[in-house]
């Protein structure tokens, strides 16, 4: 017989660090962002999900034994309001993503209801064509038949192997995100993969950018900050429509930061090996489905992170049986804490002229202009770059922004200097090539500047329209640079 599960309460206990984690990475999500109307209501969301989390997890088990049959019941109420078209505070993508998320669950519903259950979802979501929920229901379905048989065979390895397997994995998935984030570029040939599907390229294309954001933000760029981030200083024009990065995991990362995705990953590494310990109990299999369906729809989309059903969020892991884990001791946790804080600190001390400056050049975004930010309100924040770069000479976020900086101030050649050191620390980032090539033409270096504007196809319609904006500012020998290189585009081959 299984040994006896801890006390709900006992669990809780053992939680207190992520939570606790969870809910310093929110508040530090509200504080960082340039919107504070729109981060305060993500905050909200995620102090309900985090609530509901901890209340699921110290319920008695019996209580917990009749969720997944109330969380079918709403499931297909969900699904009938989506067939009958009824208006939904969820766009298709969300409705999809909660649809595939909790269907695995009406296996446990009392049988006269189940069909229903499970027809309407499936109806349900067809008409959303979701397709990131149907590849991971698909997959949900594999694991959910062969979880037993591929539990015998990890109980059938040796015990050192079998505890080491999930660091291992952890470490090795660990190591290679953090070596994405710190060179998106090595993401670029999977663009030349023939996919059928365009809007997967245009995804990849937002998670090597969602990367970039990640590396000038490690502790979390702020709640809803994505849309204005990704504008000012990735693409370099207001571009509005776009407000996630469509990954659930790049979109933690980076709007509360890298601690926050991890602590996430290691709560649902933990409920998976819960119910891998008894795969034959019906809450432990649907468990396992339903946190495959949000592991793999994760990597298509972020509707239970970005929209208002983000208090759904935990739900599967909540539901998931703990793991057979050890209670951390008195100083191990002290340990944990203080590595946290010993990691935290020099990475606040990095991030924080880079959080101000956004909070400052987007404060009122989208009404206005970031680039025609005044620059005497950005230069308080010039020393503590000058700083970054003296104990980090080639600190990209620095560099980057003090060539932004030095634009707005209109002095080209500093400008020129510290984004051609970002250029060479990341020469593929969107943001410091344009951003270059204009500093490069406005420092009458013309030529040079050239192969950077012929990848950018929007060059030749903004010199155009440079060219009869200086004039305005009284800057006619700016105006004559840009037709030299709007002509110059024109005549190269």
């Amino acid at each position: 017989m299984p040994a006896p599960s801890p006390a709900p309460s006992a669990h809780l206990r053992r939680g207190f660090l992520p939570l606790a984690a969870l809910l310093a990475t929110g508040l530090w999500g509200w504080w960082a962002a340039y919107d504070r109307s729109a981060a305060s209501l993500r905050l909200a969301l995620w102090l309900c999900a985090l609530g509901l989390y901890a209340l699921v997890r110290v319920l008695p088990e019996a209580r917990r034994q009749q969720l997944p049959a109330w969380l079918a019941a709403l499931n297909t109420l969900l699904a009938a309001a989506v067939l009958l078209s009824l208006p939904l505070p969820f766009d298709s993508d969300t409705q999809g993503g909660i649809l595939a998320v909790f269907l695995p669950f009406a296996l446990l519903a009392p049988a006269p209801l189940r069909p229903a259950a499970i027809l309407l979802p499936l109806a349900a979501l067809f008409k959303t064509q979701e397709y990131g929920a149907w590849i991971g229901l698909m997959t949900a379905a594999g694991v959910w038949a062969l979880a037993p048989w591929g539990t015998r065979r990890l109980r059938g390895l040796p015990r050192p192997l079998k505890g080491r397997l999930f660091p291992l994995l952890a470490g090795a998935f660990s190591l290679g995100f953090l070596l994405l984030v710190w060179n998106p570029a090595l993401l670029l040939p999977l663009e030349r993969i023939p996919i059928p599907l365009k809007d997967l390229h245009t995804r990849l294309e937002y998670a090597v950018n969602a990367l970039y954001l990640i590396g000038d933000y490690p502790l979390g760029g702020g709640f809803a900050s994505f849309s204005g981030l990704y504008s000012r200083y990735i693409l370099g024009i207001a571009y509005v429509f776009i407000e996630s990065s469509h990954n659930l995991y790049l979109d933690l990362a980076q709007e509360q930061g890298l601690l926050a995705l991890g602590v996430f990953l290691g709560l649902g590494s933990a409920a998976v090996r819960g119910t891998l310990r008894h795969p034959e109990a019906p809450l432990s299999r649907t468990a396992l489905a339903s946190l495959t369906v949000l592991a793999v729809h994760g990597f298509f989309e972020a509707p239970l992170y970005t929209s208002l059903a983000l208090p759904l969020l935990f739900l599967p892991i909540a539901l998931a049986p703990p793991p057979p884990t050890e209670a951390l001791s008195r100083s191990k946790k002290a340990f944990t804490a203080l590595l946290l804080v010993v990691i935290g600190l020099p990475l606040l001390f990095l991030q924080l002229p880079a959080t101000r400056q956004a909070q400052i050049e987007l404060r009122a975004w989208p009404r206005t202009r970031p680039d025609q930010t005044p620059p005497e309100t950005l230069a308080p924040l010039t020393p503590a770059y000058e700083r970054n770069l003296r104990l980090l000479p080639g600190h990209f976020p620095s560099h980057y922004r003090l060539g932004l900086i030095a634009l707005q101030a209109r002095d080209f050649a500093s400008a020129a200097s510290h984004l051609e050191a970002a250029y060479q620390r990341k020469p593929a980032h969107p943001g410091v090539r344009k951003a270059l090539a204009y500093a490069l033409v406005w420092n009458g270096e013309v030529q040079a500047a050239l192969p950077l504007l012929r990848a950018l196809p929007e060059a030749p319609r903004d010199l155009g329209h440079y060219a009869r904006w200086w004039p305005t500012q009284g800057r006619e020998d700016l105006a004559a640079l840009a037709l030299q290189a709007q002509e110059a585009l024109q005549d190269a081959p």
